[in-house]
């Protein structure tokens, strides 16, 4: 099915293609389905009645008639599309409403045993249902949905139509379906494409596609493939858990040149996240059977990892591709002192880091080579500047 069968701009760019065409009010019923929230099922069940209702009206309209034959069969066979989406997607809130009917009952059951036991896994159950209901919907959704995500075990996702990425309320919600864990949550947006839930997040933590497939079923029973980024389940799958961490090697670099050094530096990052995120793998493989409490102190020491990335950023990249596309030697003689700026604070950084020989020196098996990888790099740039 067209996912944009039941939006507003899908039924715009019909009318715009016949503009002797009048609107019945189906745009501005689209319009205002697609602002409910999932958890809405009265309104959205309401509202796709309506939907029917006015598509039908539209296929029997006068102006229907004094279209072209080739137009006048394109927008009847696009209003039973409609008629045929709005069906489905009728019967798909019903089941929705339906669990959701059932999921209340069942946590006001388990309040009440919570008051005699002294349980609180309502939560879940309501969590539970949520991701289900939000599931569903983004299959036909035409804009990304939303999520918070805890890679921290027992870990724990959240999935929204709203933007939640900021929200305080539901990052505490999170922390509850993921067993406490309070660790600041991976964020991000979600769609349904080709087949799969794919998930776009900043430094993704290793096995995380595989995780977060393993938890919707675990947590709704829906067999969604999941992809985070690049990576698909069945990709970390066939690298297996046990398969050992490999990190990239210093590579061998040409004398800088002002045209390529943005090229290299932003390579040489690439070649930091790779080796970076090997090593937490072998990290994880290590000590992954340990108690949750603990590997959740392991999990948030190796997020200091991150924090060479965030400091020797891109902002060299940048000054150094600002400076090759300077229009006269002024400007560029203006801007390459900035990037000696720059170079300089990288240079003081690297020198003075600790963590840097830490992670060279790891136990775990992987060849990181950060020291090196970063010294070339920045002689690289240094002899691109002049």
């Amino acid at each position: 099915m067209d996912s944009r069968l039941l939006t507003e701009d899908g039924w715009k760019d019909v009318l715009k293609k016949s503009p002797t065409l009048k609107d019945n009010g189906l745009q501005k019923t689209l319009a205002a389905y697609e602002q409910l929230d999932d958890k809405e099922h009265a309104d959205r069940l309401k509202i796709m009645g309506s939907v029917k209702q006015l598509a039908s009206n539209l296929q029997k309209a006068k102006e229907i008639a004094t279209l072209a034959a080739k137009d006048k069969t394109a927008v009847l066979n696009y209003l039973k599309q409609v008629i045929g989406a709005a069906d489905a997607e009728q019967r798909e809130i019903a089941k929705a409403k339906v669990l959701a009917e059932k999921t209340q009952a069942l946590a006001a059951k388990t309040e009440a045993k919570k008051k005699d036991a002294g349980e609180e896994d309502e939560e879940e159950e309501t969590g539970q249902a949520d991701l289900k209901t939000a599931l569903q919907g983004i299959k036909t959704a035409k804009k990304p949905y939303y999520f918070l995500y805890c890679d921290a075990k027992p870990f724990g996702v959240i999935i929204s139509r709203k933007d939640i990425r900021k929200s305080v309320p539901h990052k505490k919600e999170l922390a509850k379906l993921a067993g406490g864990v309070t660790r600041a949550p991976r964020f991000g947006e979600v769609r349904y494409d080709g087949g799969k839930l794919v998930f776009e997040m900043e430094k993704a933590p290793a096995g995380a596609a595989r995780i977060l497939q393993k938890l919707i079923k675990t947590s709704t029973g829906l067999g969604f493939k999941v992809m985070v980024g690049a990576e698909s389940a069945e990709d970390e799958e066939e690298q297996g858990d046990k398969a050992p961490a490999k990190a990239v090697p210093p590579p061998t670099l040409d004398k800088g040149t002002l045209a390529k050094a943005p090229e290299v530096w932003h390579g040489t990052r690439k070649i930091l996240d790779t080796n970076i995120r090997q090593l937490q793998k072998a990290i994880l493989q290590e000590y992954g059977s340990e108690h949750p409490k603990l590997l959740s102190r392991i999990e948030k020491g190796m997020s200091k990892l991150d924090s060479i990335l965030d400091k020797l950023d891109t902002k060299l990249a940048d000054s150094l591709a600002k400076a090759n596309a300077a229009r006269d030697d002024g400007e560029r003689k203006a801007e390459l002192q900035k990037s000696k700026g720059i170079l300089v604070d990288y240079l003081k950084y690297v020198k003075t880091e600790p963590l840097i020989a830490q992670i060279d020196s790891n136990p775990f098996g992987v060849a990181t080579n950060l020291k090196k990888v970063l010294t070339d790099s920045l002689t690289n740039m240094a002899q691109s500047i002049g």
